[in-house]
C-alpha cells in the first residue's frame, strides 16, 4: 500500500517539477489556433483581454510592450505589433464601435492622427459644442523610454488608423484602443490606454 502511495506521490511530484521548470524557462506555451506562431500565456492573455478573444487564425509574428505613459504611473499602456487578414482586422473593428482615422506621423514618442472636427448643437441649452476629431497619444515620452526596434509605424505608407474610446469607472478614465493597419503587409499595430 505504501508503494502505491510513493509512486503517486513521486508521478505527482515530478508533474509539478515539469511545469515549474517550463515555466521558469518560458516555455510554456499556448499554441495560436493556426499554428505559425506560439503565444506565451502572458502575450495571449493580453491579447485575448484587450484585443479579441478569441485569438483570430491569421495572427502570426506577435509582438508586445508594457509601458508606464506617465511618471506617476497613472497610465498604463500596452504596444503590440503582429500579422493579421483583412478579414481578421474586421473582426476586431466589429468589437466595438471603432472611428477611423486619417494618419499623420509618430514623432518624439507622440502618436498623431487626423480627423474631422464636429460640431454638435444641443436645443435644450441653446449650446454649442465642438469636438476636434484629431489627436494625438503619447506613448515613448520619458526619457527612460524608449520604443522597441519593431515600433517603427513611420515605415508603413498611408496606413488605416481606427480608434476606439471610452470612459469608464468613477473617475471616468478614458480608455483608448488604437488600431492601425498596413493593408499592402497585412500587418498591425494595436495599442491599448488605460
Amino acid at each position: 500500500m505504501s508503494s502505491r502511495i510513493n509512486d503517486g506521490w513521486f508521478v505527482y511530484s515530478s508533474a509539478v517539477a515539469l511545469i515549474l521548470i517550463t515555466e521558469i524557462a518560458g516555455c510554456s506555451r499556448a499554441p495560436g489556433s493556426n499554428g505559425d506562431h506560439a503565444f506565451s500565456r502572458r502575450e495571449s492573455g493580453i491579447f485575448k483581454t484587450y484585443v479579441l478573444k478569441p485569438i483570430p487564425e491569421s495572427i502570426a509574428d506577435f509582438k508586445v510592450d508594457d509601458l508606464d505613459t506617465s511618471p506617476w504611473g497613472r497610465r498604463h499602456a500596452y504596444v503590440m505589433r503582429f500579422k493579421i487578414s483583412k478579414a481578421d482586422v474586421e473582426l476586431i473593428l466589429k468589437s466595438r464601435i471603432f472611428e477611423e482615422f486619417e494618419w499623420e506621423y509618430y514623432k518624439n514618442g507622440d502618436l498623431h492622427w487626423k480627423g474631422a472636427d464636429k460640431t454638435e448643437f444641443d436645443p435644450n441649452t441653446n449650446t454649442r459644442s465642438v469636438t476636434f476629431g484629431g489627436g494625438n497619444l503619447p506613448l515613448y515620452t520619458a526619457q527612460s523610454q524608449q520604443p522597441p526596434e519593431w515600433f517603427t509605424p513611420n515605415e508603413w505608407d498611408n496606413p488605416k488608423v481606427y480608434k476606439f474610446e471610452e470612459k469608464w469607472g468613477k473617475t471616468k478614465r478614458t480608455q483608448i484602443k488604437i488600431l492601425i493597419f498596413n493593408e499592402e503587409s497585412e500587418e498591425a499595430y494595436f495599442i491599448e490606454y488605460l
